[in-house]
């Protein structure tokens, strides 16, 4: 009997071509979805599958999954990028075609998502959480307490493209936060930033990536990838995964305190952890469950080096000998095996993004998932 066929969608993100580089190893037949042109996965061997964008067009991405499930066979979405907040809401139409979407339901994804919601759960289960408050109104504004110890970001976000840390009572007054499009503020914690990557089946952790994102795109997404000890942030990923119930994979921005590991936010989605899990076989069984816990295999730090070189060798200025020696050492995340994505192909990405940044005028980040961003 042949495989069920896999479908992984958000081909522009690394961490799309590693799983569908992953389950071709494990044997599984794989295609790559997206509703860019040229996203990174495009060259994926067993074929690039394009859809409409869903922030713009949900019926028409809903047509276009149901069409290509049915079309090659397709038994499984594998989400990658924030299209897993659109694909939720699909799911029970996927799952009436004998599709399964690997993520929990759509409230469960939702709360996650939701930088303040995502703190009030914690609190329920966890005893270091920084203090929090959900800012809609200019009241709610006027009500905090001196900004110079708070962040402050919007409640749906990514990159850290607005963020304010410690920002002065000046920064804090042009903000206008409204119930469609708030803000949050929390209380600044000192400390050591690490991120987890996880997968979880009906509650239970199957595989665990922490690092330290030792060099970033500017404030935003890691580009390299430092493995450090899970123990701590694998207590809070169980408890969590726990408290929800998830099945499907998740991610945390945590901060290592006096008092204790603290949770900042969740990406209910896969980040770049997922490169330091580098055994097909382990990966695969993870996403069914059942076996031992995956930790990662990977023999040193990943990174992109395209993005090191455009991001980290520009924040390096100043101490480009240790910037060299971490790139040394690091191993490039875009190959596996005998596979690699070029960079012809990682510039052709590029270029369709900063295109899409022109005509909308925005920034080349913003421009990179505002077709499937879900904001609310």
């Amino acid at each position: 009997m042949a495989a069920e066929a896999v479908l992984v969608t958000g081909a522009r993100a690394p961490v799309a071509l590693h799983w569908a580089w992953a389950l071709r190893a494990a044997g599984r037949p794989v295609h790559l979805a997206d509703s860019l042109r040229w996203p990174i996965g495009r060259g994926f061997a067993a074929g690039y599958l394009r859809h409409a964008p869903p922030a713009f067009d949900l019926d028409g991405f809903r047509r276009d999954l149901l069409r290509l499930c049915a079309e090659h066979g397709i038994g499984q979405i594998v989400p990658t990028c924030e299209e897993v907040l659109w694909l939720a809401q699909i799911a029970p139409d996927l799952a009436a075609a004998g599709v399964r979407v690997l993520a929990p339901p759509f409230p469960v994804l939702a709360q996650a998502h939701d930088k303040a919601a995502f703190i009030a759960l914690c609190a329920g289960f966890w005893p270091h959480v920084p203090q929090t408050w959900r800012l809609s109104t200019q009241a709610d504004l006027e009500g905090l307490p001196d900004p110079a110890g708070l962040v402050l970001k919007p409640v749906f976000s990514r990159f850290a493209t607005r963020t304010l840390l410690r920002p002065s009572a000046a920064q804090v007054a042009r903000l206008r936060p409204t119930a469609q499009a708030p803000w949050v503020a929390q209380a600044f914690l000192p400390g050591r930033e690490i991120c987890a990557y996880a997968i979880a089946v009906e509650g239970e952790v199957t595989a665990l990536a922490v690092y330290h994102p030792l060099y970033r795109a500017g404030r935003g997404a890691g580009i390299y990838f430092q493995p450090v000890d899970p123990g701590p942030a694998l207590r809070f990923v169980r408890a969590f995964a726990q408290a929800t119930g998830w099945s499907g994979q998740l991610s945390f921005d945590l901060i290592e305190t006096e008092a204790g590991l603290a949770p900042i936010e969740c990406n209910p989605r896969a980040t770049s952890g997922l490169h330091l899990l580098r055994a097909p076989g382990a990966l695969v069984a993870a996403l069914e469950g059942g076996g031992p816990l995956v930790l990662p295999d990977a023999r040193g730090p990943q990174c992109v080096r395209l993005a090191m070189w455009l991001y980290g060798a520009w924040g390096a200025r100043g101490r480009f000998g240790a910037f060299r020696a971490d790139l040394a050492r690091a191993e490039e995340a875009l190959v596996w095996g005998g596979a690699r994505v070029g960079v012809a192909a990682q510039l052709r990405a590029v270029a369709e993004i900063g295109a899409i940044a022109l005509r909308r005028r925005q920034g080349l980040q913003a421009a990179s998932t505002a077709d499937i961003e879900w904001n609310g």
